[in-house]
């Protein structure tokens, strides 16, 4: 089963990097998932710019018809984003709402980031946005306070045992919402 994990911040210093590749380890230590990392900063979507609703499927621009080809294969989503302002970044809203029906029915994961709040703020909005475009939002979720104290000098992330467990059950959930 492929599961997107998105890394979902696009500014020069990005934590998320680091936090998706830990999810994507995991992710790849179960037998039946694959990952696949999206790096909205690598992808680098124009703010969206298709002259027709993406409910239509009639993409005129090579990166949209790729960024769906990419989604399209996905059987599972975990979305990685920090907080900005009580919210998730622009590059994320953006790369969702170039598509519709490859996020349809999809299961989401969110594993968020940030101070002391964790990035839960994040995900409250996160999860309006992902039901409205019919995706199935986990119960699961991951959110890492002070993520800063996690990574090393090169950025890779370190959880401790309650990040490892919260991504588990996520991991657990994911399954046995997509295996038969």
């Amino acid at each position: 089963m492929r599961v997107g994990v998105i890394a979902a911040t696009t500014r020069p210093g990005r934590k998320s990097i680091g936090v998706a590749g830990w999810v994507a380890t995991r992710t790849g230590d179960r037998d039946a998932l694959e990952p696949d990392v999206i790096d909205l900063g690598e992808l680098n979507l124009p703010l969206f710019d298709e002259p027709e609703h993406p409910r239509n499927r009639r993409y005129q621009h090579d990166h949209t018809r790729t960024w769906s080809a990419t989604v399209d294969e996905w059987d599972a989503l975990v979305i990685v984003t920090p907080e900005y302002n009580h919210s998730y970044p622009g590059s994320l809203k953006n790369a969702l709402d170039y598509l519709y029906w490859e996020w349809h029915g999809l299961p989401v994961g969110f594993v968020s980031y940030g101070g002391k709040s964790a990035g839960v703020r994040a995900v409250q909005h996160l999860q309006s946005v992902a039901l409205e475009l019919g995706m199935h939002p986990l119960h699961a979720d991951v959110a890492i306070a002070f993520h800063r104290d996690y990574l090393d000098e090169a950025d890779a992330f370190h959880p401790d045992d309650r990040h490892e467990c919260e991504l588990g059950a996520l991991l657990d959930e994911l399954q046995e919402r997509t295996m038969p």
